[in-house]
């Protein structure tokens, strides 16, 4: 019984919008200075609903982007290995571990690299 309620309530509620809507509408296209006014007012609401956006946007892209480089230095690989002059580090595994540390070297770089394409999404 309550959903009939609630839906009743809804279409009473649409059909109050849409009735003020249009009342709103004869009124300003009879009054050209409140048509001009109310649209000045939209346009300011608006830009300012689109600055808030920004500036929760700009904060998210930051928090991102930390992220981001936390879970990158966070699988590179430690620095006991051999360092070549291009700060390349190289790591060697030997007969003991190949397969599980091929597997998780291959893990490791596949992380990096879609982490990589996050970021250059990101920018």
């Amino acid at each position: 019984m309550s959903n009939n309620f609630n839906l009743t309530e809804i279409l009473k509620q649409s059909l109050r919008v849409a009735l003020g809507s249009a009342s709103a509408l004869a009124e300003n296209l009879q009054d050209p200075l409140k048509l001009s006014q109310n649209l000045d007012e939209i346009q300011t609401k608006f830009l300012q609903i689109a600055q808030e956006l920004a500036q929760k946007g700009e904060v998210t892209e930051q928090t991102l982007c930390n992220k981001a480089e936390e879970l990158i230095n966070q699988y590179q690989p430690s620095t006991e290995g051999n360092k070549n002059s291009n700060n390349i580090t190289t790591i060697q595994i030997t007969d003991g571990d190949s397969e599980e540390g091929e597997e998780k070297l291959e893990n490791l770089t596949q992380t990096i690299i879609d982490l990589r394409k996050e970021l250059e999404n990101l920018t």
